[in-house]
């Protein structure tokens, strides 16, 4: 139960960074202007 609750609580938190990143696009303006396209949440 701990483990899932905590899987939980992870995908909230990447849900949350994934809605910053598509609301502003700095992440992953700085991602490609350092070559890091292929970096992924996921």
């Amino acid at each position: 139960m701990f483990e899932r609750d905590a899987a939980l609580k992870i995908l909230k938190v990447m849900s949350k960074l994934d809605d910053i990143v598509e609301r502003n696009g700095f992440c992953r303006k700085r991602f490609e202007q350092s070559g890091e396209r292929k970096l992924n949440f996921f």
